[in-house]
Parts: C-alpha cells; structure tokens; sequence
C-alpha cells in the first residue's frame, strides 16, 4: 500500500504519462504508416530501449526492419581486451545490414564507417575488441533506410572465442530487500582460464556461457552494494542455477541549500537524477520541453506539475530503486516518438 505522498507521486507521473502520450498520438498520427509486423525484439530504436543480447547464445536472436529506417539495437556487458564477433547471418533478400557498435554512452561509435562489406542477401561481421569493462551498444540497420517490411528479416548474434565444451550459469538477480528484479546488473565471472560476462534484462534474468572451471562471480548495478560469490562448472552441456541478491545503497542525500556548508548535492531535475545532467535522453527532454510543451497549454500544464512535484519525486527516484526503475521504463518507452516529432519539427 503506498504512503499517501507516494501515491500522489505516481498519480500524477501517470497523468503525466497520459497527457503526453495523448499529445504525442495527436502530432504522430499524420506521419504513421502501415507497415509489416515488428520483431519480439520491439520497441528497440534507440539505445536506451535495447535489449540484452546473450554472448555466445546457443540461439541467434531474430529480427526485422519492419518500417522505415528501422533502427535495431542491442546492448551487452563487456570485458576489457576481450575479442567480441558480432554476426548477421541468414539475412533475407532485401536486408544489406550495416553493423555499427556504440561506447557506453551509448551515442559514440567506436567502428567508423561503420560495417558494411557486403550486399542484399550477403552475411556481415565485425571483430571488435573491448578497450575497457563496461556496457556497450550494437545497433543493425538496412543500409537503404526506404526498403523494409517483406525479406528483410536477419540473425544477430554475439561470440567470443572459447572452449569447445561449454555450460550455461543462469538466474535471476533481484533486490534482496523487496524481491524485484534488479534489470542491466553486470555479472562477471573470472576463472584460472577464462573469463565471462553478462547482463541481466529488464525481468533481471540473465545467462552466463562459461567454460569448465571454478568462477569468481561478481555483480554490480547502479544503487546497490557489490556482490561477490563463487560457483563451480563441473560438468559439460548442462545448466547451472545461479540466484543474484542485491543490497541496495545507501543513496540518502539531502538536497542542500546555497547557505549550507555540507558539500553532499541531489541534482534538482528528477530527468537528470534518472538519467544524469549531461545525458543523451536529458537533453532530448529539454528540447521537448522548449519546442513542443511550452507552446501549448496542455503542454504548459504538463511542465507546472512537474515542477511542482519534483522535490518529492527527486526523493523516491534516489531512495525507492523499485519506483524508479518502473519510472524510466515509462520513460524510456516515449522518448523515440519525442524524438519522431522533434524530427518532424525540424
């Protein structure tokens, strides 16, 4: 049951959510077509909405360009020096895809040009090699944005190279304090050999490829405390359970005032406590503030509640990790058809 303050929170974030998907529907509409079915992979537009991709999955993952300019994204926890393949196989006659992987922040490409070696129909690969630890992004699109739908249809998928007798470490990593799943948790496992890594989804499920050996498991997300375990691979071709709880942080941090002489600051906008202040997505929301919001009185209505609200909201979004991964789901979900219009705007 939430706490009265709580609950006035969210129902105004879904008032919020409502009225700007509702003035998001009313410029869209007149731009949107009918196009073939999405993949199982959808909505992956952006790097922010991309999907974890399993390294070394016995299964490629399937998908599209099922409208125009389609943009396939994916992202996966990586380790420094390691060499990454990554693989479009079995394309269909009209896909040419173009490979092209991202840093961490998600809008720095590492390959330039990107890859496109070969033509409709052709395979493509990129060997890529990890300059540090941390997450990265793959994005895959048609190397002519205007032909999608029909016979565009391609396997991803992602390789290291290792030992030819392999075992799956697989569970679910959740917050030990409420039991949720705990998504983008990066899990490392380092052997006497060889060393794996992984990332858990939304649903915080995640699949480790190991080789046989004795692993160090550590795991680390944003809010919570460290984790470190250790498990066995003793026996080839098998599945091996492996359950993940996470203590979250202490991230208590009282907003500060000019005349106070603690140095310990809260950003004063929940977007850039959600997101960080010099983020990709905080910027795009400013802009659709300025541009779209601001010129029309829902719009300007919008903007008043979210300032009003934002010291509580700050609040939850630093010491409630449950709220706020339900919150920057929402968010993530809008911020492609904000990007459409500002687009379309310009």
């Amino acid at each position: 049951m939430f706490k009265p303050l709580i609950k006035k929170i969210v129902l105004s974030l879904l008032s919020f959510c409502i009225a700007t998907f509702l003035l998001l529907t009313g410029v869209t509409f007149a731009f949107t077509t009918n196009n073939s079915s999405p993949d199982s992979y959808e909505n992956d537009d952006t790097f922010s909405q991309s999907k974890v991709i399993v390294i070394n999955a016995s299964e490629p993952q399937n998908h599209n360009f099922h409208d125009e300019a389609d943009e396939d994204w994916v992202r996966f926890f990586a380790l420094e020096d390691v060499f990454y393949t990554i693989e479009v196989s079995d394309p269909a006659a009209q896909c040419d895809a173009v490979i092209q992987i991202y840093d961490t922040d998600g809008t720095t490409p590492l390959n330039v040009p990107p890859k496109d070696d070969g033509r409709e129909g052709e395979e493509e690969f990129l060997d890529w090699k990890c300059p540090g630890d941390g997450i990265y992004y793959i994005k895959i699109y048609n190397y002519d944005p205007y032909i999608f739908g029909v016979d565009t249809e391609y396997e991803l998928s992602l390789n290291i190279i290792v030992a030819p007798f392999l075992s799956s470490v697989v569970g679910d990593v959740t917050d030990k304090n409420i039991r949720e799943p705990v998504p983008y948790a990066m899990i490392k496992a380092t052997g006497s050999q060889f060393s794996g890594s992984a990332l858990s989804n939304v649903q915080g499920q995640y699949e480790l490829i190991l080789e046989l050996d004795t692993y160090s498991i550590t795991a680390t997300a944003d809010g919570y405390n460290n984790y470190t375990g250790t498990i066995s691979v003793n026996k080839a071709a098998a599945i091996f359970p492996y359950n993940i709880e996470l203590t979250p942080a202490n991230t208590t941090a009282p907003v500060t005032s000019s005349t106070s002489s603690s140095t310990t600051t809260t950003p004063v906008c929940p977007i850039e406590a959600l997101y960080g202040q010099n983020s990709t997505e905080a910027a795009l929301l400013r802009d659709f503030r300025d541009t779209v919001l601001q010129v029309t009185p829902c719009g300007q209505k919008i903007i008043d509640s979210y300032y009003r609200l934002s010291p509580e909201l700050q609040n939850t979004l630093l010491n409630d990790n449950k709220t706020r991964n339900l919150i920057k789901v929402a968010v993530d979900n809008m911020l492609p058809s904000i990007l459409r219009i500002l687009e379309y705007i310009e």
